[in-house]
């Protein structure tokens, strides 16, 4: 469902398992996540030094849905000086926001020390973090890992993790289990250009308060003052969050292995009669060598691939939309059920249609939940789709092929379309 009032607009799930805001008075956003009566996330903001989205005149905020997500639209600008613009783009479904925003920055404008991008707050107490490292750190040997989060302070404010690259996904969680997963999009490599100050030039930190976590995203942060060429800056980022409702319930039947020939023919091992849950295994798919991971600079420039899909490529997305396409003309409904899907970071430039004789770093996540959810959209309510990742720390990837949640049929009440600003 999609609804507003005088000041918010409102994004809920189909299945009432979670449910968002976003402020029709200040750009940016959200301004809030809960699932079910647990807020997750308050005050997703973008500021340069202080202004702030409160300074910021909005021209609209609009929503729609559109094949099976709700998509938040947000545009305004700070009205001083040469006037620096901001939009975004969110996009719902499942368990998870994907989100694209453009900063036009104005000629003479310039950063005196910060530049934030999704900072956003986590209210209440937090147990541990996990950390997925910056992709550099990454490719180096630096682990993913589990981190406990210490005592709040009564007072003031605790740093208690810090990087000048950003981080590829931190996942909080609460005592009770529930989590919240702050990612960095496709675009790693605009991150870490800085908005042209070079690698290094960013601050991503997690602040401990008394009343919850900051968590702290800036592109550009700087010790002297700073003027980015004027241009239009695009950053994708992603957010993620447990949700225990939109699990399938019940046994599956058992499961029939699908075989893919190199001409992307179907075929079911074991025949087509009877109930079986159909099983797609990443790694036994003809993905061509030119769509797989180069999971460092040396990798790319060397021409060495993991064997593992990389999701920002084309090649993967066509690939996986002609298997969908052939279980969707096949069937009319089922159990289907995917393993061994997990996103890297990669250094092919031609995965994000871009020319770098030095490769680009970017980060497959965006580009695997953009592809589960048109499958799901695509294949209907009428199959059970479940997914066994590989890293079953991110709620990225626990919720990977769950109900999008907004169809297109909507619902009474919904306010598709409306601006507001």
């Amino acid at each position: 469902m999609i609804r507003r009032d005088d000041s918010n607009l409102y994004v809920e799930h189909d299945g009432g398992a979670w449910a968002a805001s976003h402020s029709t008075q200040t750009i940016g956003g959200p301004a809030s996540l809960t699932v079910g009566r647990d807020t997750l996330l308050r005050d997703c903001r973008f500021y340069v030094d202080d202004l702030t989205p409160e300074n910021a005149l909005v021209e609209s905020v609009r929503a729609r849905r559109e094949s099976g997500t709700a998509v938040v639209e947000t545009r305004g600008y700070f009205p001083f000086g040469g006037q620096i613009g901001f939009s975004q783009v969110c996009r719902y479904a499942a368990n998870h926001a994907v989100i694209a925003c453009d900063v036009r920055w104005p000629a003479g404008a310039t950063v005196r020390r910060h530049l934030g991008l999704g900072t956003l707050f986590l209210p209440g107490p937090w147990q541990r973090f996990y950390c997925v490292p910056p992709a550099l750190h990454l490719a180096e040997g630096a682990a993913p890992r589990w981190r406990e989060i210490p005592t709040p302070p009564e007072a003031g404010s605790v740093t208690v993790a810090h990087w000048h690259r950003p981080p590829l996904a931190l996942v909080f969680e609460r005592k009770g289990g529930a989590r919240i997963e702050i990612g960095t999009g496709a675009d790693v490599w605009r991150w870490e250009e800085n908005l042209g100050a070079g690698p290094e030039a960013g601050n991503y930190e997690v602040v401990l308060r008394p009343d919850g976590i900051e968590v702290v995203r800036e592109p550009l942060m700087t010790c002297v003052e700073c003027e980015p060429a004027a241009r239009s800056y695009r950053f994708k980022w992603y957010l993620a969050w447990s949700c225990p409702g939109l699990r399938p319930q019940g046994v599956l039947p058992p499961a029939r292995p699908a075989a893919v020939s190199a001409e992307r023919k179907l075929t079911v091992v074991g025949g087509e009669e009877g109930d079986f849950t159909l099983a797609v295994d990443s790694a036994a798919l003809p993905w061509p060598d030119g769509a797989c991971h180069a999971p460092s600079l040396p990798d790319y420039i060397r021409g060495r691939r993991d064997g593992t899909p990389c999701w920002e490529s084309s090649a993967t997305a066509n690939l996986m939309r002609a298997l969908i396409r052939q279980i969707a003309g096949r069937f009319a409904g089922g159990f289907l059920r995917f393993d061994g899907i997990a996103p890297s970071p990669c250094w092919d430039p031609a995965h994000t249609a871009h020319k770098a004789p030095n490769g680009l770093a970017h980060w497959d996540v965006s580009g695997l939940l953009e592809s589960a959810t048109w499958a799901r959209h695509t294949l209907g309510p009428d199959w059970q789709i479940t997914a066994e990742p590989a890293d079953r720390n991110l709620p990225s990837l626990e919720g990977l092929f769950a109900p999008n949640g907004f169809a297109a049929t909507g619902a009474p009440g919904d306010a598709d379309g409306t601006s507001g600003g």
